[in-house]
Protein backbone atom coordinates (compact mmCIF):
# COMPACT_ATOMS: atom_id res chain seq x y z
CA UNK A 1 0.00 0.00 0.00
CA UNK A 2 2.79 2.45 0.97
CA UNK A 3 4.69 1.50 -2.17
CA UNK A 4 1.64 2.29 -4.34
CA UNK A 5 0.94 5.57 -2.52
CA UNK A 6 4.54 6.66 -2.92
CA UNK A 7 4.63 5.78 -6.62
CA UNK A 8 1.32 7.61 -7.19
CA UNK A 9 2.55 10.78 -5.48
CA UNK A 10 5.82 10.71 -7.43
CA UNK A 11 4.15 10.05 -10.80
CA UNK A 12 1.54 12.78 -10.20
CA UNK A 13 4.13 15.30 -9.06
CA UNK A 14 6.58 14.58 -11.90
CA UNK A 15 3.72 14.90 -14.41
CA UNK A 16 2.89 18.39 -13.07
CA UNK A 17 6.49 19.70 -13.32
CA UNK A 18 7.34 21.98 -16.19
CA UNK A 19 10.79 22.68 -17.64
CA UNK A 20 11.35 25.59 -15.25
CA UNK A 21 10.69 23.35 -12.22
CA UNK A 22 13.03 20.66 -13.53
CA UNK A 23 15.93 23.13 -13.59
CA UNK A 24 15.58 23.47 -9.83
CA UNK A 25 15.20 19.78 -9.13
CA UNK A 26 18.44 18.61 -7.63
CA UNK A 27 19.27 15.29 -6.04
CA UNK A 28 22.15 15.73 -3.56
CA UNK A 29 23.24 12.11 -3.97
CA UNK A 30 23.58 12.43 -7.75
CA UNK A 31 25.16 15.88 -7.46
CA UNK A 32 27.94 14.32 -5.37
CA UNK A 33 28.69 11.45 -7.74
CA UNK A 34 28.00 13.06 -11.11
CA UNK A 35 31.72 13.62 -11.76
CA UNK A 36 32.55 9.92 -11.32
CA UNK A 37 32.68 7.33 -14.06
CA UNK A 38 29.47 5.41 -14.87
CA UNK A 39 30.99 2.29 -13.30
CA UNK A 40 31.57 4.06 -9.99
CA UNK A 41 28.10 5.60 -10.13
CA UNK A 42 26.64 2.08 -10.39
CA UNK A 43 29.05 0.48 -7.91
CA UNK A 44 27.78 2.09 -4.73
CA UNK A 45 23.97 2.02 -5.13
CA UNK A 46 23.79 -1.32 -6.97
CA UNK A 47 26.47 -3.39 -5.23
CA UNK A 48 27.67 -1.83 -1.97
CA UNK A 49 24.55 -0.14 -0.57
CA UNK A 50 22.27 -3.21 -0.85
CA UNK A 51 24.73 -5.33 1.14
CA UNK A 52 25.22 -2.88 4.00
CA UNK A 53 21.62 -1.62 4.08
CA UNK A 54 20.24 -5.14 4.16
CA UNK A 55 22.64 -6.10 6.95
CA UNK A 56 21.48 -3.00 8.85
CA UNK A 57 17.74 -3.05 8.31
CA UNK A 58 16.98 -6.75 7.72
CA UNK A 59 20.05 -8.63 8.98
CA UNK A 60 18.56 -9.08 12.43
CA UNK A 61 15.50 -10.99 11.14
CA UNK A 62 17.15 -14.41 10.80
CA UNK A 63 20.42 -13.51 12.45
CA UNK A 64 22.29 -14.50 15.55
CA UNK A 65 22.94 -12.09 18.45
CA UNK A 66 26.11 -10.92 16.67
CA UNK A 67 24.18 -10.10 13.50
CA UNK A 68 21.48 -8.39 15.56
CA UNK A 69 24.16 -6.23 17.23
CA UNK A 70 25.68 -5.49 13.82
CA UNK A 71 22.23 -4.40 12.61
CA UNK A 72 21.81 -2.05 15.55
CA UNK A 73 25.27 -0.56 14.94
CA UNK A 74 24.62 -0.06 11.23
CA UNK A 75 21.15 1.42 11.88
CA UNK A 76 22.83 3.89 14.23
CA UNK A 77 25.48 4.70 11.61
CA UNK A 78 22.88 5.31 8.88
CA UNK A 79 20.74 7.41 11.23
CA UNK A 80 23.65 9.65 12.17
CA UNK A 81 24.77 9.91 8.55
CA UNK A 82 21.27 11.02 7.50
CA UNK A 83 20.58 13.39 10.42
CA UNK A 84 23.92 14.52 11.89
CA UNK A 85 21.98 14.58 15.15
CA UNK A 86 23.48 12.68 18.07
CA UNK A 87 20.27 12.86 20.15
CA UNK A 88 18.17 11.38 17.34
CA UNK A 89 20.86 8.76 16.68
CA UNK A 90 21.00 7.82 20.37
CA UNK A 91 17.21 7.54 20.53
CA UNK A 92 17.06 5.36 17.41
CA UNK A 93 19.93 3.21 18.75
CA UNK A 94 18.19 2.69 22.08
CA UNK A 95 14.85 1.88 20.43
CA UNK A 96 16.63 -0.51 18.05
CA UNK A 97 18.27 -2.26 20.99
CA UNK A 98 14.96 -2.76 22.82
CA UNK A 99 12.93 -3.71 19.75
CA UNK A 100 15.48 -6.07 18.20
CA UNK A 101 17.13 -7.60 21.26
CA UNK A 102 14.82 -7.24 24.24
CA UNK A 103 11.31 -7.44 22.81
CA UNK A 104 10.51 -11.16 22.65
CA UNK A 105 6.78 -10.74 22.10
CA UNK A 106 5.89 -9.38 18.64
CA UNK A 107 9.59 -8.75 17.89
CA UNK A 108 9.28 -9.67 14.24
CA UNK A 109 6.19 -7.55 13.47
CA UNK A 110 7.27 -4.50 15.45
CA UNK A 111 10.88 -4.83 14.28
CA UNK A 112 9.93 -5.00 10.60
CA UNK A 113 7.67 -1.95 10.84
CA UNK A 114 10.23 -0.02 12.91
CA UNK A 115 13.23 -0.78 10.69
CA UNK A 116 11.20 -0.03 7.54
CA UNK A 117 10.31 3.39 8.98
CA UNK A 118 13.95 4.07 9.82
CA UNK A 119 14.94 2.82 6.33
CA UNK A 120 12.60 5.44 4.85
CA UNK A 121 13.88 8.15 7.19
CA UNK A 122 17.55 7.64 6.30
CA UNK A 123 16.73 8.04 2.60
CA UNK A 124 14.92 11.39 3.00
CA UNK A 125 18.05 13.36 2.09
CA UNK A 126 18.05 11.79 -1.37
CA UNK A 127 15.33 14.25 -2.36
CA UNK A 128 15.11 18.04 -1.93
CA UNK A 129 11.57 18.85 -3.08
CA UNK A 130 9.13 18.28 -0.15
CA UNK A 131 6.38 16.70 -2.29
CA UNK A 132 8.89 14.25 -3.77
CA UNK A 133 10.22 13.54 -0.26
CA UNK A 134 6.71 12.60 0.89
CA UNK A 135 6.08 10.27 -2.04
CA UNK A 136 9.55 8.80 -1.98
CA UNK A 137 9.59 8.15 1.76
CA UNK A 138 6.31 6.23 1.62
CA UNK A 139 7.64 4.37 -1.43
CA UNK A 140 10.91 3.52 0.36
CA UNK A 141 9.06 2.42 3.52
CA UNK A 142 6.99 0.13 1.29
CA UNK A 143 10.15 -1.21 -0.34
CA UNK A 144 11.56 -1.76 3.16
CA UNK A 145 8.51 -3.83 4.10
CA UNK A 146 8.83 -5.89 0.90
CA UNK A 147 12.56 -6.45 1.54
CA UNK A 148 11.78 -7.52 5.13
CA UNK A 149 9.22 -10.02 3.84
CA UNK A 150 11.80 -11.41 1.41
CA UNK A 151 14.49 -11.63 4.14
CA UNK A 152 12.08 -13.34 6.54
CA UNK A 153 10.57 -15.78 4.04
CA UNK A 154 13.78 -16.61 2.17
CA UNK A 155 17.20 -15.21 3.19
CA UNK A 156 19.01 -11.92 3.48
CA UNK A 157 20.89 -12.79 0.27
CA UNK A 158 17.55 -12.72 -1.57
CA UNK A 159 16.66 -9.33 -0.11
CA UNK A 160 20.14 -8.02 -1.07
CA UNK A 161 19.58 -9.19 -4.65
CA UNK A 162 16.10 -7.61 -4.82
CA UNK A 163 17.50 -4.39 -3.31
CA UNK A 164 20.30 -4.33 -5.93
CA UNK A 165 17.82 -4.81 -8.79
CA UNK A 166 15.53 -2.10 -7.37
CA UNK A 167 18.44 0.36 -7.09
CA UNK A 168 19.62 -0.52 -10.61
CA UNK A 169 16.15 0.22 -11.99
CA UNK A 170 16.30 3.64 -10.32
CA UNK A 171 19.92 4.47 -11.21
CA UNK A 172 20.18 3.22 -14.82
CA UNK A 173 17.63 5.63 -16.36
CA UNK A 174 19.26 8.54 -14.53
CA UNK A 175 22.69 7.40 -15.65
CA UNK A 176 21.53 7.01 -19.26
CA UNK A 177 19.91 10.45 -19.26
CA UNK A 178 23.08 11.92 -17.74
CA UNK A 179 25.17 10.37 -20.54
CA UNK A 180 22.76 11.79 -23.14
CA UNK A 181 23.18 15.27 -21.65
CA UNK A 182 26.99 15.11 -21.83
Amino acid sequence: VLFTIGMSINVFYFNTLNEFDLEFFQNPFFNKIISFSPFLILLFPVLIAPIFEELAFRGWIQGSKKRQLLSIGLISFYTYQASNNIILTSTVSLLSFFIILKNKKNRLKIGIIYTSLIFGMVHINNYEIPMIQLGSISLIIGVGLILAYIAQKYTIIHSMAFHAVYNALIILPLLLSMNDAI
